[in-house]
């Protein structure tokens, strides 16, 4: 009956077999290891559903491999539509919550086996091409393997692809595989499937903060328009005092002082109906590493001062520069690095790393002397960590944990000037663990003239 559920044909023993109990023994053992498989199948198709982010997917695939179809060292591609590539997930790229990306392939470059098996959603293997029909890019990849060929499946439920894994195998391999297919088939779609929901999760989040922050900004215009009219009333009061002062000849510096100050609060204000379209004024090739030192002597002291707050640089040296508007990104910096000293009430260390991250495998006759990639910057405090219940809308407006002093807002301008500045956020926390705020921002990558490039 068990054999049944499982679909699996035993041959009855015919009474008076001298063998019977023994062959009765091996269709048990039988049956038994086809009872382990198919938990296991299940169990693993059961962890893929629950995975809630790309770094869990690429787990669950990397261990379903493993214990499935016994491949210890794929590779996973997944698709990056805003870069216009496939971004690989390394297996011991893990930090923090789960993993970051490592390098990425061009959907541009057609010619490799791993974009022709995601364009077309259909399973290739290097072993139906000849050795001179190879690109660069699927020779390089079987060399990272160290086997003889690769065969790279896509990950895709019916719908459009979300990635390729990519496993080193040699004929043995490849004819084992082939008795596998089904499954394997099964088990890539399931992985798409949750990609192509991660992926709807976060347009959909997305679209909902846009919609969230233009209704903030079309209130923030109104309330602008009527704070502007009695600054403008104290502005030409103060003008009127400063002639008649003028006439007296007495001093008026702190006219002027005023005057300053008012027109900085009118252009705060004025911020608040640009924050849902960040305004960049220039941009220019900026050192990180240089903004981070001179943000560092500025607040260092003060904040060991007045906070017992300690902050210590990790910089990784030649960092490649970026491209962004030097004020802009130094209001991201002083307010990350704000935000974490107000978390640490009672004093903390807080810890800023720079790190230069993903390798292009470029084709043949690039024009960059150096990989490009992304520059990431790691603010990471020893505070209390950033409660659960707010840590998905913590880049939204008004949302904060430290009370009715605070606006919410630093984090929410932060967000939307990074995004402005083609970079990303994210923020990694558990209770009473302290909050690590990740910034990634396109690196430029050195030309062979010297110049330097955005790819």
């Amino acid at each position: 009956e068990i054999a049944d559920v499982l679909g699996i044909m035993i041959e009855r023993p015919e009474l008076g077999c001298s063998d019977g109990e023994s062959s009765d023994r091996d269709k048990l053992e039988q049956i038994n290891q086809y009872g382990k498989r198919f938990a296991l199948v299940f169990a693993t198709l059961r962890n893929l559903v629950g995975a809630r982010d790309v770094p869990r997917v690429v787990r669950e695939l990397r261990l379903g491999l493993a214990s499935l179809f016994e491949f210890s060292n794929p590779l996973f591609l997944v698709k990056d539509w805003e870069q216009e590539r496939l971004t690989c997930w390394s297996l011991d790229g893990e930090t923090g919550s789960g993993g970051e990306p490592d390098w990425f392939v061009p959907l541009a470059a057609r010619d490799c086996l791993v974009i022709a098996s995601f364009t077309r959603q259909t399973p290739l293997v290097s072993f139906d091409r000849a050795p001179g029909d190879m690109s660069l890019l699927d020779q390089q990849l079987i060399r990272h393997l160290g086997k003889p060929g690769i065969y790279c499946q896509p990950l895709a439920d019916g719908g459009e692809s979300q990635g390729v894994v990519v496993l080193g195998l040699d004929r043995a391999d490849y004819q084992r595989l082939n008795g596998e297919r089904e499954l394997l088939d099964l088990f890539a779609a399931q992985a798409g499937a949750r990609l192509q929901a991660i992926s709807a999760q976060k347009v959909q989040a997305q679209v909902v903060q846009e919609e969230r922050l233009q209704a903030f900004t079309d209130l923030a215009r109104k309330i602008v328009h009527e704070v502007n009219n009695p600054l403008a009333l104290i502005k030409n009061y103060l003008k009127i005092l400063d002639l008649k002062l003028s006439e007296r000849q007495i001093h008026q510096e702190e006219i002027g002082i005023v005057n300053e100050e008012i027109d900085r609060v009118s252009e705060l204000l004025a911020g608040l109906t640009r924050l849902s379209h960040a305004k960049l004024v220039k941009t220019e090739a900026v050192s990180v590493n240089r903004l981070l030192i001179q943000l560092c002597k500025i607040a260092g002291e003060p904040l060991r001062a007045t906070s017992n707050v300690e902050i210590e640089l990790q910089l990784e040296r030649d960092l490649p520069p970026i491209m962004a508007d030097l004020d802009a990104l130094r209001q991201v910096f002083v307010n990350l690095v704000k935000n974490a000293a107000e978390a640490m009430a009672t004093g903390g260390h807080l810890r800023i790393q720079t790190r230069s991250v993903g390798r292009r495998l470029a084709p043949a006759g690039a024009k960059t002397t150096t990989a490009s990639g992304r520059v990431e910057i790691i603010v990471e405090d020893n505070g209390p960590g950033v409660p659960e219940s707010i840590k998905s809308k913590i880049f939204e407006p008004y949302v904060g944990s430290k009370g009715e002093s605070h606006s919410g807002l630093g984090l929410s301008v932060v967000h939307n000037i990074i995004r402005g500045l083609n970079g990303n956020i994210s923020v990694e926390s558990e209770a009473g663990h302290g909050a690590r705020f990740v910034v990634s921002f396109p690196a430029l990558a050195a030309d062979l003239d010297g110049k330097t490039s955005t790819r």
